[in-house]
Order: C-alpha cells, then structure tokens, then sequence
C-alpha cells in the first residue's frame, strides 16, 4: 500500500520529539517514520508490537488526512456510574492508603 508524505521527513521527526509524552501519538509517529523509511507494514507492525490490521488502520487514516487521521478518536464508552461529586469522594478516601484494591474499594464505597 502506497504511503502519501504528507509532511517531510524532518517534519514527522520534529512531531515524534514533541509528542513523546503522548504515547498514543509518539507510537503511531513512529509506525509512519518506519513506513517513511521503507519499512513494510507488517514490518513496522511487528517493530511496534501492534497487530498488522492495526498497523493497516493507522495507514489508512493517515493517508485519509495525515497528522490529524493518527490521532485517537474515543468514541467514550460507558458512562460512569458515580456522580461527579462521588468521584470526588471517592478521590479523598483512596488518598488515605496506596494500597487499596478493588474489592476493598468497593466494599468500602458502599
């Protein structure tokens, strides 16, 4: 599959640097700069330990609409059960202890 250049190579690099605090972003950056580079996709797939039906997913959105395609798109999930105030509370009791586990979350929360 043909890969579209949306931005130069010293570009995508100078993105790569940027972004490493967003994970997400940085690895996708990283998938296009092995493309960029030569690398297949299931090359770059398994570089990145990421399926290569993964790998040819962020191909294609990148080639839909460049930088902007690799960014994830959160379609939410399911909403939280807590009221923002709960979540609040919530909050303070766990910053008691570090060690809470779940059951004792849960059984404590009721």
């Amino acid at each position: 599959m043909k890969v579209e250049k949306w931005i130069t190579v010293e570009e995508l690099k100078k993105r790569i640097r940027k972004k490493e605090k967003d994970v997400k972003v940085l690895n996708r950056l990283h998938f296009m700069n092995y493309l960029y580079t030569g690398l297949s996709v299931p090359e770059a797939s398994e570089k990145l330990g990421i399926t290569k039906v993964t790998g040819y997913n962020w191909l294609e959105r990148w080639n839909e609409d460049g930088y902007d395609g690799i960014i994830p798109r959160f379609a939410g999930g399911r909403p939280s059960k807590l009221t923002n105030d709960e979540k609040k509370q919530l909050k303070e009791i766990l910053k008691d202890r570090d060690d809470w586990t779940t059951k004792e979350v849960e059984t404590d929360s009721r």
